[in-house]
């Protein structure tokens, strides 16, 4: 194994045991630990416990009403992209700011929570009415075409790809192609996900369905490591984005898994994290191993997706209705 790589592993796994044993953490659903463990491993900063409870009281303090998407699942994530910040308070004025716009354009959830600290990556701060007006029209374009697949997940991708430079006509041509060639592998809700993240790449659309089918297809050919075409498969799309090498990638993430599987968590009859969450956990930290500044934001989108999208389930929450729970 990449040596790199090996260094990632420790690190995530070393970040969720220490993040876990945090107050105000062990309460959170172990499926979110990973989202946690990854913002640090991605900064390449390690967990410093008392800035990190400052910043969970920070989330906890600017962070809405009790059923805000900035206090749902997302909050101990966002305590932990906060903490790696050169000025949380700032940063969290900034992603307040712009929450509150984003909940007036779409609906209050943990998606408009991750979007809010992801879009000032993507610059333009003197823009960012125009952007989040241009996302809406795009989340409502989709859901014309799409009602079924389309609910409140689709504004954290909507809201991104509303940066891109092409015009609305072509991303909804290159969505709409790369969706009905991906549904045939998985549900149409992922698919949706997959064909919004794969439209981030200025590849051709025939490609970019390539590049995926290749990757799903080689992860998709031993069954003690077969990943999984359910939430898991919107992170295969980010995956997708890197310009590594098929087999080189497919290589990295058997290993990683291997390795994984011999982790604390991963381990034994009853462990917490299943084959399709150690699988997703592997690409994950591939995908780290590999990331550039411009495939960042659509990266890490795809990954809360996944994430969430397992919390859900996990929860019994509707993606229909999108109704939120109280923290867990």
């Amino acid at each position: 194994m990449k040596e790199s790589l090996n260094a990632l592993c420790e690190s995530f796994h070393l970040n969720m045991e220490t993040i876990y044993k945090q107050k105000g953490f062990k309460l959170v659903s172990t499926k979110v630990m990973p989202m946690c463990s990854y913002t640090y491993i991605t900064s390449g900063k390690a967990v410093e416990p008392e800035r990190l409870q400052e910043c969970l009281k920070l989330v906890e303090s600017k962070g809405g009403r009790s059923l805000s998407g900035m206090r749902d699942a997302y909050q101990a994530p966002h305590a932990c992209t906060l903490a790696v910040s050169d000025n949380p308070s700032a940063t969290m004025d900034s992603d307040v700011l712009i929450f509150e716009k984003l909940k007036k354009a779409y609906t209050d959830s943990k998606y408009i929570g991750v979007a809010a600290s992801l879009l000032p990556r993507l610059g333009k701060p003197e823009a960012l009415d125009e952007k989040i007006a241009r996302g809406r029209a795009l989340f409502d374009a989709l859901a014309k075409k799409h009602k079924m697949n389309t609910d409140f997940h689709d504004s954290l991708m909507t809201s991104i790809i509303a940066y891109s430079d092409k015009s609305d006509d072509t991303i909804a041509d290159e969505t709409e192609k790369i969706y009905t060639e991906i549904k045939p592998l998985t549900s149409g809700e992922y698919a949706q996900d997959c064909a919004l993240i794969l439209t981030c790449s200025d590849k051709t659309a025939d490609e970019k369905i390539a590049r995926f089918k290749e990757l799903y297809e080689a992860l998709t050919k031993d069954k003690k490591n077969k990943y999984s075409n359910g939430p898991a498969i919107v992170t295969l799309a980010a995956l997708s984005l890197l310009d590594t090498d098929a087999g080189e990638l497919t290589k990295d993430i058997l290993e990683v898994a291997a390795l994984l599987a011999q982790k604390k968590h991963y381990k034994g009859l009853i462990s917490t994290f299943g084959r399709d969450e150690r699988m997703l956990h592997a690409v994950m930290l591939v995908i780290a191993d590999n990331m550039t500044d411009d495939k960042y934001v659509p990266a890490v989108a795809a990954m809360y997706l996944s994430v969430f999208y397992m919390y859900e389930i996990e929860q019994g929450i509707s993606s229909v209705t999108g109704v939120l729970p109280l923290m867990v």
